[in-house]
């Protein structure tokens, strides 16, 4: 088995450190959209406890209920995993798991970095990252959106049914 090239080598450190910096943002997506999911609940609880009388307000009331479940499911959206597949990589746990068994994996590692193909599989593995990173964000970003419009709505309510 031949080693990878020096500039392989500086490659693969270059990629992977790129690749922790874009697991590290997932998380903080995720992080992110957790707390916001748990103070739509929280505010749609302590805010929308009683159906308003009059019509009005009852419109308001809805609009704040269909708000915090839009944002709930955009968070949800966010946090739940998606699993690409990548085919034949090293790298990516869905591609590792279909292997028979970790001899079966590691006759695959072995082969891959003797071909001098694991940058390229790193450079994937964080094309993919980066892209289901845009998803992350994109979601992530509606489900602020919609908790502020739900946060806006439902303490109009509540001023209303202040006596």
């Amino acid at each position: 088995m031949s080693e990878p090239t020096t500039p392989d080598i500086t490659r693969i450190k270059v990629a992977r450190r790129v690749n922790a910096l874009l697991n590290q943002f997932v998380g903080v997506l995720d992080t992110k959209a957790s707390i916001f999911l748990a103070g739509n609940v929280a505010a749609a609880s302590f805010l929308l406890k009683e159906m308003p009388p009059n019509w009005w307000c009852r419109i308001i009331y809805f609009t704040a209920i269909s708000a915090y479940a839009a944002s709930v499911v955009m968070a949800g959206a966010t946090i739940f995993p998606r699993r690409p597949k990548t085919g034949q990589s090293v790298l990516f746990w869905g591609d590792i798991a279909e292997h028979k068994s970790a001899d079966d994996y590691t006759k695959h590692f072995d082969k891959v970095l003797s071909d001098g193909c694991l940058d390229e599989q790193y450079l994937a593995q964080n094309f993919l990252t980066a892209k289901l990173l845009r998803r992350k964000y994109k979601c992530l970003r509606a489900c602020i959106l919609l908790f502020f419009l739900a946060l806006f709505t439902s303490f109009t309510v509540f001023l209303s049914s202040v006596k």
